[in-house]
């Protein structure tokens, strides 16, 4: 994916003259972007354009994914058993294994909200006004479930998965256990869990060393849940860029200590609110 950053001085323009050239020359194997030279290999991406044509057109065949044969190590769940495929419904044996979890009415949460609150208390005073609102928000978003504003009432959906979600379907299967297991995912359910319940597509993301899960809310086109959304509710973030980073580091001098947090899963740590729960489903193997 490509993304425009208004501080690189890199124009769409270019972005496309770019994928243009790459479509031309089918052994052409790195990208000019506003600057160096990047290989593909060293973004994880085959060298064959034709290859990532057709994830981009959902026509895609197997991707090697390395461990993806079946060392124990390289799965979160290998008491899963393989399927022979993943576009049909499995034994009734196969769901005996498979985690359960079907929580309460009430947002899931691994956050210590008490203790955030605590210490929101404790700074507020040193904060603007905006950053004192931004908190409370997100307090009452950990504790009630954040609600997304929509502009319209979205109707029940059943969808396909894509055609990459069944050819990963051993990876696909696998990350959702883990999800079960974790309880970000409720299920699985023998019947519809929700009144108005949305089964929205899934689709997978070949990357290096692993297959991401995608729940596709941008589809289907005309009734897809991200078409619903209040452009107004959503607040513009102010990303972080190489080049903020670079002139921090000079503004500070020698010697400023750096530090970097990943955290694993942040998106999954703020709950939904229950009421909007029938809008997050999906169906796998059913």
């Amino acid at each position: 994916m490509w993304k425009r950053n208004g501080n690189s001085g890199t124009g769409t323009g270019k972005i496309r003259a770019n994928i243009r050239q790459i479509n031309r020359s089918p052994n052409y194997n790195a990208v000019h972007c506003a600057g160096k030279r990047v290989e593909r290999a060293a973004l994880g991406l085959p060298a064959s354009w034709a290859t990532i044509s057709s994830w981009l057109e959902e026509r895609a065949t197997a991707v090697p994914v390395a461990d993806e044969a079946g060392h124990p190590a390289a799965w979160k769940c290998p008491e899963i058993p393989v399927l022979p495929n993943y576009d049909t419904v499995p034994e009734p044996g196969f769901w005996k294994v498979f985690p359960f979890f079907s929580p309460k009415r009430v947002p899931q949460n691994k956050i210590d909200v008490d203790r955030l609150a605590e210490w929101v208390h404790d700074c507020q005073s040193k904060w603007d006004r905006r950053k004192r609102k931004v908190a409370k928000r997100a307090i009452k978003n950990l504790r009630e479930g954040a609600r997304t504003l929509l502009k319209k009432n979205l109707p029940p959906l059943r969808s396909r998965n894509a055609q990459s979600a069944i050819v990963h379907g051993r990876a696909v299967t696998d990350t959702i256990a883990s999800w079960v297991k974790s309880g970000v995912v409720a299920g699985p359910f023998k019947t519809v869990p929700l009144e108005n319940f949305r089964s929205n597509p899934l689709m997978a993301v070949p990357q290096k060393n692993k297959v991401r899960l995608v729940m596709n809310l941008s589809a289907p086109a005309g009734s897809a849940f991200n078409e619903a959304i209040k452009p107004e509710s959503v607040k513009k973030l102010d990303m972080s860029s190489a080049k903020k980073a670079g002139e921090k580091s000079l503004k500070t001098g020698r010697f400023a200590e750096i530090a970097k947090l990943d955290m694993k899963d942040a998106y999954k740590l703020i709950p939904g609110h229950p009421e909007q729960w029938n809008h997050y489903g999906f169906n796998w193997l059913g």
